[in-house]
């Protein structure tokens, strides 16, 4: 039987051949996303801007470049932030508040954001933070309770849906939804 162990690093070697190093190079390897961890998708009106603070902060540059997105999305229907770490305290483990949290919140408050979505703390939860939905996901592979989200976008508002994978004894609901009006639509 052959040494993966081996394999592995005769197939990081290559990435390295062909010019993709560090933490990102399979995913900018895979998705041709070379050197572009920060991005964003439309998709039938809908903006989703991807930013990496998976270093724990948001950079000055990085904060620029959100400016410049969320400044290209002002006709948008709805515009989604979605990153790893949330932005704010009243979560824990946090992107730190003089390593670009306030900065982030106040962009997602200022261009009106559906909502701010994000992971890391592997729970499920929801805050409305200067008028923004701040929606942590959980997640599929560990913990205790393994769930998913479904999110419907609507004209006027999103609808998440939170769906759990176990049920712990009976305690845990089958189905949640919370609705959502959009911020931009609000008066």
């Amino acid at each position: 039987m052959k040494d993966a162990t081996l394999a592995n690093w005769a197939y990081a070697e290559q990435l390295k051949a062909e010019g993709y190093t560090g933490r990102a190079a399979l995913y900018e390897k895979f998705t041709n996303n070379k050197g572009r961890l920060n991005y964003t998708i439309e998709k039938n009106g809908t903006v989703f801007i991807c930013i990496n603070n998976a270093a724990q902060e948001i950079t000055a540059d990085q904060l620029k470049w959100l400016k410049g997105e969320l400044e290209k999305t002002k006709s948008a229907r709805h515009v989604f932030v979605l990153s790893h770490y949330p932005i704010d305290p009243s979560f824990g483990n946090m992107v730190p508040e003089d390593k670009g949290a306030v900065e982030t919140r106040k962009l997602l408050a200022e261009y009106k954001v559906a909502g701010y979505l994000f992971g890391h703390r592997h729970g499920y939860g929801y805050r409305v933070i200067d008028g923004i939905p701040h929606i942590m996901s959980q997640d599929l592979a560990w913990g205790d309770t393994l769930s998913y989200l479904v999110y419907h976008v609507f004209p006027d508002r999103f609808v998440v849906g939170w769906k759990p994978l176990v049920r712990e004894a009976f305690a845990t609901p089958v189905y949640e939804r919370v609705v959502f009006p959009e911020p931009r639509f609000r008066k």
